[in-house]
């Protein structure tokens, strides 16, 4: 089985500093996935839901990391919601250590946030491929 490709999700705005921190957990030896797309600012449009269609329809799964403000992003919560309704599978992940994190509005009620240890990510792409 080859490298499972996951699509970061992030407030743009707030928490691009959390994307290297996902490339180089996958980067790591024995990582079950790579990041091989992420959130991108765009202005709101029918153009824009195309191309991110096309974009997630692309990888195997979407990890969205969580910020203190992840609810009120708009990027975060379209790209969620067109991933539960192309049937891709999707892991929230708590971003900020010391910081309440917020779930995006677009999850479910039932979705966990899962605490972003070393390696967390990993395990939860190989657990549930």
């Amino acid at each position: 089985m080859g490298l499972i490709k996951v699509f970061a999700s992030f407030d743009v705005d707030r928490d691009k500093d959390l994307l290297p921190r996902l490339v180089d957990e996958g980067k790591k030896r024995g990582a079950a996935f790579t990041v091989f797309d992420c959130s991108s600012k765009e202005t709101p449009s029918q153009e824009a839901m195309d191309r991110l269609r096309h974009r997630l329809g692309n990888v195997d799964a979407v990890v969205v990391l969580c910020g203190e403000w992840t609810h009120r992003a708009y990027n975060v919560n379209a790209e969620l919601k067109l991933a539960q309704e192309l049937g891709k599978r999707y892991y929230l992940v708590k971003g900020r250590k010391h910081i309440d994190c917020a779930r995006p509005a677009t999850a479910r009620i039932n979705d966990k946030i899962y605490l972003w240890s070393d390696g967390v990510v990993n395990e939860l792409v190989f657990r549930f491929c």
